[in-house]
């Protein structure tokens, strides 16, 4: 197997290989109407994930 790519820092290197596929997310666009609500939903989903 050959794989290409940049080299991160020099020498051998044994283990196993990962390789790395960035995804693609398509987030759709919306117009908001009522944006109290919509930064209300922001803060909550922000303070689940901190």
């Amino acid at each position: 197997m050959k794989l290409k790519g940049k080299g991160v820092s020099p020498g051998i290197a044994i283990g196993p290989v990962r390789l790395y596929e960035k995804n693609i997310i398509d987030i759709p666009e919306h117009k908001v109407t009522d944006t109290d609500k919509e930064t209300e939903k922001f803060q909550t989903a922000r303070s689940i994930v901190l």
